[in-house]
């Protein structure tokens, strides 16, 4: 007689079992992360906001500067 393989004797479980199984799992994992408490998340998207508006500000600054001195260089040349 012919033996079988050991893979042909193991199944692996179904499509769905195994979804399953990964949102079991994702769930586990999200459970271990520690989240941030509503002050302090509020407090961090303040410093986010700040710091873009401060990079929006001196991008702002640069652009019109650099505008000038195109226009600058055009009107002379």
């Amino acid at each position: 007689m012919a033996k079988q393989s050991a893979t042909a004797t193991t199944t692996q479980p179904g499509f769905i079992a195994r979804i399953r199984e990964f949102f079991q799992e994702v769930m586990v994992e999200m459970s271990k992360v520690a989240w941030p408490s509503k002050n302090e998340l509020h407090d961090h998207t303040t410093i986010v906001m700040i710091t873009l508006l401060i990079l929006a500000a001196i991008i702002g600054l640069y652009d019109w500067v650099f505008l000038r001195v195109i226009r600058l260089m055009l009107l002379l040349g």
